[in-house]
């Protein structure tokens, strides 16, 4: 059962890998891969990330380089969380309930995304759940040097994967807190110890680390959550978002394409309103609660609300009080406990150990199985597998028109972080035909591109003159613009003192030609409004 689960993970997981080329973030991270890993220290010093990722990155995209083979690493990483989340729900709960966890987690829609996304999530996942599993092994029995040595790995792998880390052994704290309570004595000394050969082997880093979070914190782009973002993001770990009647209809891309065109299945989907789709989310993991606190593993709920409440809080507090950080995405290890608190059923179903005797209603057991057993199809049919694969900025498609379209000599200005990157990528031989601008400042200057870059004011625009003092064609690149140009800056400027001779659009992205004022420049062929 557990290969199955693994096999269904893999698959979902596989599908349209390379319908769409790179995104923003992708780009980066197949970019800084790309360079030598000696000079990686000094180019994530202006970034917000540790280095783990991007070395492994650098040894895998040496043999797979396309779009598809940069996603395999994250597609591998986020298929070894099932197994994973297997061997710590039956450490919790018992071998019942790990097989009905590893197939909720290899049907997350939410997981999925990251597992396909060339960032450094799906690794972050991974080794926050092996820590954990080393945790629990190790407060089972604190004498087990093995267990400690493997939880003190886990640590500084952590701190070397991502900047949240600290949220995420915050939460490891209070576990070990809530399993040790009554042997505390005996762990606590392998405990310290465990963090302080966590420090020694996180010290190299540690003066990056500091000077990155100080870069966030003053330029950070994300707007402070609200009152009711926790729950928001509680449901989005399970669901991601559920489909609306008209995308229902759209169908399923890649490998699911087949079960799309049942008329059957899309009328029924369709029909459902798209806030009923959460009620069965929380008849699950509301009975899943009330399963496991009449079995008798009070002790197992406070873990569990534990790894979903205290990374989630802290970041939302931090984000509040010092600077705002707070994004589903980097929320991933906070999905821990959910596929487990989902499986709650089969654990009262298969007689899970430790489980006491006292049976449950009926109709509680009845509504615990028939909400998960709900949730599962849910999960798998959700929107991410209707519509989410059709969406993402198209830079491969923006750049190849680009590269189609322009002449030799013509100016290439980019409002968009990391747009040049995925342009030379996608154009090929044919980018040094072109001039590269960019706003306002980072990669285009020769530097690595640098964390909350932004149009300010008109200090900023200095690049855009000269490309239109200098060339006939300035090809202006926008993208995410609420971020990098909130006050559209770049175009008035281009539109007051350029000729604007069209303007094409693309999925996140927009391409506007500009040929200068007063100069004879050779004409595109028709350009989409």
């Amino acid at each position: 059962m557990l290969a199955a689960a693994t096999f269904l993970g893999l698959a979902l997981r596989m599908s349209d890998l390379s319908r769409l080329g790179l995104g923003t973030d992708e780009g980066h991270s197949a970019w800084l891969a790309a360079q030598p890993l000696s000079e990686l220290p000094g180019l994530l010093r202006r970034d917000s990330a540790p280095p783990l990722y991007y070395a492994l990155l650098h040894i895998w995209q040496a043999g797979f380089g396309s779009d598809a083979g940069i996603r395999g690493l994250s597609v591998l990483l986020g298929t070894a969380s099932i197994p994973v989340t297997f061997l710590i729900t039956r450490t919790l709960l018992g071998t019942w309930c790990g097989v009905a966890s590893s197939f909720f987690m290899a049907a997350s829609p939410f997981h999925g995304i990251f597992s396909q996304t060339a960032k450094n999530n799906a690794l972050l996942l991974l080794i926050s759940q092996l820590t954990l599993l080393a945790l629990l092994r190790a407060c089972e029995r604190p004498s087990r040097r093995l267990a400690w040595s493997g939880y003190a790995l886990g640590v500084a792998a952590l701190l070397y994967t991502h900047a949240v880390a600290p949220f995420v052994i915050a939460t490891l704290g209070v576990v070990f807190l809530i399993l040790c309570r009554k042997d505390l004595k005996a762990a606590l000394r392998p405990w310290i110890l465990s963090h302080v050969a966590a420090a020694l082997l996180f010290l190299p880093w540690a003066g990056i680390a500091f000077h990155q979070a100080g870069e966030v914190s003053r330029a950070f782009w994300a707007d402070p959550p609200s009152p009711s973002a926790p729950l928001r993001t509680f449901f989005r770990l399970i669901l991601f978002r559920p489909p609306a009647p008209a995308e229902a209809l759209v169908g399923l891309g890649g490998g699911f394409k087949s079960f799309a065109q049942a008329p059957i299945l899309g009328a029924a989907m369709g029909a459902v309103p798209r806030s009923a789709w959460w009620i069965p989310v929380l008849l699950a993991t509301l009975a899943g609660t009330a399963l496991l606190a009449r079995a008798g593993r009070g002790r197992e709920l406070l873990v569990l609300a534990a790894l979903y409440a205290v990374p989630v809080a802290g970041i939302w507090l931090i984000s509040h009080v010092v600077a705002s950080i707070y994004l589903d995405r980097i929320l991933l290890p906070a999905m821990m406990p959910l596929p487990i608190l989902l499986a709650a059923p089969a654990a009262l179903m298969g007689r899970s150990r430790g489980v006491r005797d006292r049976a449950a209603p009926g109709w509680l057991l009845g509504a615990g199985v028939a909400s998960s057993a709900l949730v599962l199809p849910m999960m798998i049919f959700s929107s991410y597998y209707f519509t989410e694969k059709r969406q993402g900025a198209e830079w491969r498609e923006a750049a190849r028109y680009v590269a189609e379209e322009g002449r030799d000599g013509d100016a290439i200005v980019y409002v968009a972080h990391f747009g040049q990157i995925l342009f030379e990528r996608y154009m090929g031989e044919g980018a040094s035909k072109f001039a590269p601008y960019g706003l306002p400042s980072g990669w285009y200057a020769g530097d690595a591109p640098t964390v909350g870059k932004w149009v300010r004011g008109g200090e900023d625009l200095g690049p855009l003159d000269e490309a239109g003092r200098n060339h006939l064609v300035v090809w202006l690149i926008q993208a995410h613009t609420e971020i990098h140009d909130p006050g559209q800056l770049a175009l008035e400027w281009c539109r007051t003192h350029l000729r604007e001779t069209g303007t094409r659009r693309f999925m996140a992205i927009q391409v506007t030609r500009f040929e200068a004022a007063g100069k004879d420049a050779p004409a595109a062929s028709a350009i989409g409004g």
